[in-house]
């Protein structure tokens, strides 16, 4: 019930919290930078990283040549401001739910403090284009809706509290819940297998449009933390290690001729509130 605070050295940190993780080795975590932090949660057994590698503090500081080229590019990867759904635990899916007036707030912050991007990219979805459409008018862009940049999709379950979800759909529910990623979700939903992919497939395409550049891509909880744990190589049993992206939070990305490394995680410097 405590908190506590460890200073200690790079290689050390990443030791840890990538066998914490469970990531694939050599993991694709950035080393953490000096003076920077992460959020390590414990409670019983159970073990998460809300939060990797924040250097807020320092200002924006650009990535060091991981792969060595002209060519490498950083992703902005964003999560849509707050929604009633959001405020009430109901799963969204592909349902096309607005920003509340919160949300609206974090989608303006997000758009006077967020570094410059060459490009940015949306899902079509109303709560990722509507927190992408402050950025692009304050950095004068074009909002670039991508289709697989979409939630995941929640079938039957769409609009329903977790609680409900494990009321009505009790054998579905306990396959999603104990370790089934090729299970679709509320029946007629996706597989979480299928959002990797699909996701994958999406921002590839995009680092290969900008070769060397900086782009924001808006997208959503559940299909980026899909995306970035199967980059981690952390098994879906373990997919809660990770928490998800906060409201209006961000990671940031570099694509390099070694691959995708994944350099911080959920940054909100804009928020008055810790996304922990």
């Amino acid at each position: 019930d405590g908190s506590v605070a460890i200073v200690s050295h790079g290689m050390s940190l990443l030791t840890l919290l990538s066998g914490l993780l469970g990531t694939k080795r050599p993991s694709p975590l950035r080393l953490m930078g000096n003076t920077s932090t992460a959020t390590a949660i414990f409670n019983g057994d159970d073990f998460a990283v809300p939060i990797y590698n924040d250097d807020t503090h320092l200002g924006h500081t650009p990535l060091p040549p991981f792969g060595h080229s002209p060519d490498d590019t950083e992703m902005l990867l964003i999560r849509h401001g707050r929604t009633v759904s959001n405020e009430e635990g109901r799963w969204q899916g592909h349902a096309d739910g607005k920003l509340n007036a919160e949300g609206i707030h974090q989608a303006s912050l997000l758009a006077a403090s967020l570094p410059p991007v060459d490009a940015l990219y949306s899902s079509p979805l109303s709560r990722a284009a509507d927190t992408a459409a402050p950025i692009a008018a304050r950095q004068e862009l074009e909002v670039r809706l991508e289709h697989d940049l979409k939630e995941i999709g929640f079938g039957a379950w769409e609009g329903m509290t977790r609680a409900e979800i494990a009321a009505a759909f009790p054998d579905e529910y306990t396959a999603f819940s104990t370790g089934s990623s090729d299970a679709a979700r509320g029946g007629s939903g996706e597989t979480f297998d299928g959002v990797r992919k699909r996701m994958s497939d999406a921002l590839q395409g995009i680092v290969r449009r900008h070769p060397g550049e900086q782009v924001g891509v808006v997208s959503h909880g559940g299909a980026t933390r899909a995306y970035v744990t199967d980059i981690l190589g952390i098994s879906y049993q373990n997919r809660n290690r990770l928490s998800i992206l906060g409201n209006t939070g961000y990671a940031r990305m570099a694509f390099t001729m070694r691959g995708p490394t994944v350099v911080s995680w959920n940054l909100a410097p804009h928020l008055a509130t810790h996304l922990a």
